[in-house]
């Protein structure tokens, strides 16, 4: 009896992420929403209101998220590689663990609407040189080199 309650409450789970991701893909409005693993691949969300939006383990590979509002989003473990995030406002977004590598930001990172310690992280990954040329960038997120 219990496994048919799991089973039951798991495809309810599923029913409804996938409502969410057919709004969120029709309207590209889902503010709040709970979009945790879900696969949005190459979608098209440009201009998407995702204002504290769960996307914790979400795949975002190659989407486009120019200017969309991701305003204390839970990005934490996303993917987010090769996303289109040209203008997007990211203030406040938790990024830990998300995959940034060749996610553009646009012709200047600095420019982002992009917490300084995620700026620097998305430095580390695609031009760990500008880095290594300026140590003085470490001071965007506040760190002093040593170990803690």
């Amino acid at each position: 009896m219990s496994l048919s309650v799991i089973l039951l409450t798991s495809q309810f789970a599923q029913a409804q992420e996938s409502s969410k991701v057919r709004q969120l893909r029709e309207t590209r409005m889902c503010r709040g929403c709970n979009l945790g693993q879900a696969s949005l691949q190459r979608a098209y969300l440009q201009g998407a209101n995702l204002q504290d939006a769960d996307l914790e383990g979400a795949d975002l590979r190659r989407a486009d998220l120019r200017s969309a509002n991701l305003v204390n989003a839970n990005l934490l473990n996303a993917d987010l590689r090769g996303a289109d995030m040209r203008g997007a406002r990211l203030e406040g977004a938790n990024l830990v663990g998300a995959n940034l590598a060749q996610t553009n930001f646009g012709d200047d990172i600095a420019e982002a609407h992009l917490d300084p310690q995620w700026q620097l992280a998305w430095r580390l990954v695609n031009s760990p040189e500008t880095v290594q040329r300026d140590p003085s960038l470490l001071a965007l997120a506040d760190i002093d080199g040593e170990a803690p």
